[in-house]
């Protein structure tokens, strides 16, 4: 475990109730709102144990975040783990991270508190977080395929794995509309038809 950058996993019993506890406060309530005390109380703990570990909060909002973002990207890499082939690969982890991030309401908050900014750091792409980490995933997928020859290496990893991360980070926050989100298998029917393409990009003339 670490203090500093919140970023060694949860070794011990006591600091995984606090995590827990500030997720569910930072969620009821708000990173604004939520006291150290609050999230002791939560985890049934004092809250000295609480500054021990966390001396202070943006390190404790800093390590949650990260600790859901994290959760979020091992979702997606248990969702593709049996898909052999890239398209599968896309599909599955397409519907998988939208559905992921719908189901974490903190990361949809990362913009609305001024804690939450001071802790934006931990993770990739300080002005939206979650985007950054979206498209880092996506782009080093891309890249692989690249290396391996399972796709053509004429296109920009990054750029497309921008397009993806932007569409599913859109779709996560506001999921509404005429794109069938909650049934899996429309979703991985419009993620066939309108998103595979983008693996196959019109050369420049």
């Amino acid at each position: 475990m670490t203090n500093d950058a919140g970023r060694g996993p949860e070794t011990d019993p006591t600091t995984t109730r606090i995590l827990d506890a500030a997720r569910d406060c930072f969620a009821e309530t708000g990173v604004r709102k939520t006291t150290m005390n609050a999230v002791a109380d939560r985890a049934g703990v004092g809250v000295a144990t609480v500054y021990r570990r966390f001396p202070q909060k943006p390190q404790l909002v800093r390590m949650v975040l990260f600790r859901e973002a994290t959760q979020l990207v091992d979702g997606v890499d248990a969702a593709i783990v049996g898909a052999t082939t890239v398209e599968d690969q896309l599909l599955t982890g397409f519907v998988a991270f939208t559905r992921e991030f719908q189901q974490r309401k903190l990361l949809h908050d990362v913009g609305d508190s001024d804690d939450i900014a001071d802790a934006l750091k931990a993770l990739p792409g300080h002005g939206s977080p979650i985007l950054g980490l979206g498209r880092m995933y996506l782009a080093d997928l891309i890249r692989k395929w690249q290396a391996n020859g399972q796709l053509s290496d004429d296109f920009d990893a990054n750029m497309v794995a921008e397009i993806y991360a932007r569409l599913a980070h859109s779709l996560g926050m506001i999921p509404d509309g005429v794109i069938p989100l909650n049934d899996p298998a429309k979703a991985t029917a419009f993620a066939r038809k309108y998103l595979l393409p983008l693996l196959r990009p019109i050369p420049e003339i």
